[in-house]
């Protein structure tokens, strides 16, 4: 899985694109200081493991 910010749509949708990419992309949205979702966190854990 990689993760890519909100603002990186574009390079997500052109790696997709391509092809060449095996598993997900995940966008994640910031949704500011002291405001996590829990879906947020659920994909950061995943990532840091």
């Amino acid at each position: 899985m990689r993760t890519f910010p909100l603002g990186g749509a574009a390079e997500a949708h052109a790696l997709g694109e391509r092809g060449r990419t095996t598993g997900k992309l995940v966008l994640v949205v910031d949704r500011g200081p002291g405001r996590s979702g829990r879906a947020t966190d659920a994909v950061r854990r995943r990532r840091d493991r």
